[in-house]
Order: C-alpha cells, then sequence, then structure tokens
C-alpha cells in the first residue's frame, strides 16, 4: 500500500532527494521557508484558511485530522496580527536567519 503525503511533506522529500539535486541540495533556512509556503497553500485549497480583507489570511474552519504542520501554522495564524500570504512566507524566511 503506497502511503499519502501532504504537499508539503510531497515538497520536502523532492526537494532532500540527493539524486535530484546531485550538485547542491536546497539550504535548511530555504526548504524550511518553501515547506511553510506549501502547508499555507495546502490550508487554501481545502479552504482551511482564506483570502480575507485586503488581501489578509484568515483561518476559516479547523478539523481535527490536520496534520501537525498545518495544527501549528492554524494556531500561529489565530493567534498572530492578520497579514498577508507574501507577508506570512516572509516572516518564515526572516525568523530562520
Amino acid at each position: 500500500m503506497q502511503e499519502i503525503y501532504t504537499l508539503p511533506q510531497e515538497f520536502v522529500l523532492l526537494a532532500s532527494d540527493r539524486e535530484t539535486h546531485k550538485w547542491r541540495k536546497p539550504l535548511q533556512a530555504y526548504l524550511e521557508t518553501y515547506a511553510a509556503g506549501a502547508t499555507l497553500i495546502e490550508l487554501l485549497s481545502e479552504e482551511a484558511i482564506r483570502l480575507g480583507d485586503k488581501g489578509k489570511l484568515e483561518v476559516n474552519r479547523r478539523e481535527e485530522d490536520e496534520d501537525d504542520a498545518a495544527r501549528f501554522l492554524l494556531n500561529h495564524l489565530e493567534q498572530a496580527k492578520p497579514q498577508t500570504l507574501k507577508k506570512w512566507v516572509q516572516s518564515f524566511y526572516s525568523r530562520g536567519k
């Protein structure tokens, strides 16, 4: 039976595959930022979050079957000041520095 991965999990597996990136793997900070962005995109596609006023992200619904990364981001989005998707991704990148 084949395992089913989330979009962020698939991205990290592909991005960190040594055969795919023979000459250079992405830096850890980039990989984390891309995984956070992929999680946000997945949450948008599942309508767990939506674009609200002025393009700022809002939590639309919560489900118990979300994976750890999704739960983390949903909690973070609910507790923080609303920001646009671009600002959220930039904040995850800046946090890595």
